[in-house]
């Protein structure tokens, strides 16, 4: 009889239990939608300000217009680059993410995981990519500045190995400060905290 009444008192605990989460599943997943959003709405303000001051930056240079300089249309090459690539990067985001109608905060913020990962992959691959092209481009553009046509071939190419050796270095401590300081600041802290969000949720 008594171990009858205590598997009894375990199962009415259990049920008891059960019913008590049940009763604060929502409030959990009310709580974890409205911190994603703020963490989702902190990322999509970086990337618009960073949109934002790539053509801010890219007007400034129209107003030192100088059409003889070899600089200048660096700068000019370089922003034609830059600001397509900024703004596409900023509206493929905030679309993806505005698409996103699970029900599920869990698989909602599955999806906004995966959505954030693959930003700052492509981030980080522009940045190995665009950094160096604008490195070269602006020695290119200094280096044509102060040559008198015809240029000597094998005198330019050897300043330009010069200058490369000496760019290398910088242009080394300048990507790693981007993908790892920079990216970071803006964007790898953000995904993390969602990351957290998520794997709390799993253990509830």
């Amino acid at each position: 009889m008594e171990e009858f009444d205590l598997r009894d008192l375990w199962n009415q605990q259990e049920k008891d239990a059960g019913q008590f989460f049940e009763g604060i599943a929502p409030e959990v997943e009310r709580m974890a939608r409205q911190s994603s959003k703020g963490i989702i709405a902190k990322v999509l303000r970086n990337s618009r300000n960073e949109m934002y001051l790539t053509i801010g930056l890219g007007i400034f240079v129209l107003f030192y217009a100088d059409f003889n300089s070899t600089l200048f249309w660096a700068f000019v090459v370089g922003n034609c680059v830059a600001i397509p690539i900024s703004i596409r990067l900023y509206t493929r985001m905030y679309h993806r993410i505005k698409d996103i109608n699970q029900r599920s905060i869990k698989l909602a913020l599955q999806s906004k995981i995966q959505i954030m990962q693959r930003f700052v992959k492509r981030l980080q691959l522009y940045t190995y990519i665009l950094l160096p092209f604008g490195c070269l481009l602006g020695i290119l553009a200094n280096m044509t500045a102060y040559h008198i046509m015809p240029i000597d071939v094998p005198a330019f190419l050897e300043e330009l190995g010069i200058q490369l050796f000496i760019a290398l270095p910088l242009m080394a401590v300048i990507i790693w400060f981007f993908n790892k300081k920079y990216i970071y600041w803006l964007y790898g802290k953000h995904l993390e905290e969602l990351e957290r969000l998520y794997a709390s949720l799993e253990e509830e």
